[in-house]
């Protein structure tokens, strides 16, 4: 939603902007040639876990979404996917972002091999665990969105959950650091991950990490393009920057082709 505001004013103000996390692709088909998105889209996501659920053979796929904007846009993308795929999707309930376990009753007494839950953390997590709770033990496949270190700090209580990951996040875990002997001392990603952590005390966020790897590619097109708005976003619209998420390109409508990593 506020990357759609400030599309508004860069369109005014011909000012580049980047999105570091927002995956709506209706911030591309806005085509204003000043923003660019960073994450995988919504349609992408949905693409990654709608593939896993049918080759896993689910044919009861139940989808719970928040009662927001975000949400709506990525079961849409859901939809359009299915229905591309064929691939049916069995129920879709909407819960409240005040009282997300209000829907529980309706999921008693139904058949259900797989969830798909699209919602922001702080609503989805403690949905899941009430799930668990009530003994409804079906994979949980999940957006980007939670793809975060506080939801796999709960994963004993939160039963067998599949992220459609932005990038691959296993080199970002607790046990990779420095001990991991594909990576030198010095790499970006090592050095990023301790100073993140020695100054927050937490593992970085899929947020954190796009956040800073969107930086430092603006820096870099300021280095190439100087100080003028109109060349930087040109620097910016062929730019291939390997960053710590990988690589990140923008096509024709300025956003990221770039596939999520199932985990």
């Amino acid at each position: 939603h506020r990357t759609h505001l400030a599309e508004l004013i860069s369109a005014k103000a011909w000012i580049p902007i980047i999105t570091p996390t927002a995956s709506d692709l209706t911030i591309d088909y806005a085509n204003v040639p000043w923003v660019f998105r960073c994450m995988p889209s919504d349609a992408r996501q949905a693409e990654i876990l709608l593939n896993y659920a049918r080759k896993r053979g689910y044919k009861n796929l139940i989808v719970l979404t928040e009662g927001q904007r975000e949400a709506h846009t990525g079961f849409l993308r859901l939809n359009e996917v299915a229905r591309r795929m064929r691939y049916q999707i069995s129920m879709h309930i909407e819960y409240s972002p005040h009282n997300p376990t209000a829907i529980l009753p309706r999921l008693k007494n139904i058949i259900i091999d797989a969830i798909i839950i699209w919602g922001n953390p702080d609503t989805a997590l403690p949905l899941l665990v009430a799930l668990r709770e009530v003994s409804i033990t079906a994979p949980v496949l999940a957006p980007a969105i939670l793809a975060t270190p506080q939801i796999a700090e709960k994963a004993p209580a939160i039963g067998e959950l599949i992220v459609a990951a932005p990038c691959d996040l296993s080199q970002f875990r607790k046990d990779s650091g420095s001990r991991n002997e594909s990576q030198k001392d010095d790499s970006p990603t090592l050095t990023f991950m301790q100073q993140y952590q020695e100054r927050t005390g937490m593992l970085p966020s899929p947020i954190a990490l796009f956040t800073y790897d969107a930086t430092q590619m603006v820096i870099a097109a300021i280095e190439r393009a100087g100080l003028n708005r109109a060349k930087i976003r040109d620097e910016l619209s062929h730019i291939s920057f390997d960053g710590i998420t990988g690589t990140i390109h923008f096509d024709s409508l300025g956003g990221n082709p770039a596939q999520p990593v199932l985990m």
